[in-house]
């Protein structure tokens, strides 16, 4: 994907191949983020592609174009995602749905105060700017958890990344890492900060476990089955709506048996009934 003016900054529009909307209409805002092309740490192959696909699966499941902010590698730093959650607290009314993707690498550091880690480890997502061996430009769990609770919304948290300390590939499959660091899974200690009420938070591997993307895919492999569950593989009812629930139901078994029971999604259900992320 490539920004219209040849710039990165996040506030310009990108170049979707963005598909027709349908008459149905989500009341949703979201914030869509996936950085492949990083300004200093190893790079990925399909982050970026994850956040496009997301974009796309949106807008044809009755979102509006105009309530996602979409940010792309270079977009994708610290300051910016800061912004783009602050756009969606200005934007979206009490009753609409956010819902915050983000792909790409992630870390583990020494807890800094609040001192609220059993294993005294904060966890991190890594922008554009992350920096190998520092978590300064890094997004802790406790940040994004206080940028969260700003919004008074129902939330949608959808994370396809990892904690880990090497490049490990396979013949089809890359482990999303950030170098420098030991290697744990995001669902350790990340997710507990923000699965409470008002969250449905879905992650791509349990503790310990890595988040993989796949060349076969051209995808995250997590992203890859929710993408397809949206398309209509998770609609069991027929109903012609799919709720986040449906969907990871759909999207975990098919990754544990694609990356040969290797990672295992995880979903923390925190709002009473069913909430629906796409509408046919």
């Amino acid at each position: 994907a490539t920004n219209e003016n040849g710039t990165s900054n996040w506030s310009n529009y990108w170049r979707f191949k963005t598909p027709a909307a349908p008459s149905p209409s989500i009341a949703g805002w979201a914030v869509i983020i996936g950085v492949s092309d990083y300004q200093q740490i190893n790079d990925l192959s399909y982050a970026d592609d994850d956040a496009q696909d997301m974009y796309n699966r949106l807008i044809s499941e009755g979102w509006k174009n105009n309530q996602i902010k979409v940010l792309i590698n270079s977009q994708a730093t610290k300051t910016n995602i800061k912004n783009a959650l602050d756009w969606l607290k200005a934007n979206a009314q009490s009753n609409d749905l956010c819902l915050f993707y983000f792909s790409g690498h992630g870390g583990h550091g020494p807890d800094i105060a609040p001192l609220d880690e059993a294993d005294g480890q904060d966890e991190y997502l890594c922008p554009y700017d992350s920096i190998p061996n520092s978590w300064a430009n890094d997004v802790r769990d406790d940040e994004l958890d206080n940028w969260l609770a700003t919004l008074t919304n129902k939330k949608v948290i959808i994370l396809d990344t990892c904690f880990s300390g090497g490049f490990i590939k396979t013949p089809t499959l890359t482990v999303k890492t950030k170098p420098g660091v030991s290697y744990r899974q995001l669902t350790d200690n990340f997710t507990k900060d923000i699965a409470k009420a008002g969250y449905e938070t879905l992650t791509a591997s349990d503790d310990h476990e890595f988040s993989y993307e796949s060349s076969q895919l051209q995808n995250g492999v997590f992203t890859y089955y929710l993408e397809q569950g949206l398309a209509g593989g998770a609609d069991t009812n027929q109903d012609n709506k799919t709720s986040a629930a449906e969907t990871f139901t759909y999207a975990a078994p098919k990754t544990a048996a694609y990356t040969d029971n290797q990672q295992h999604p995880q979903f923390f259900d925190g709002i009473a009934g069913e909430v629906v992320v796409g509408e046919k």
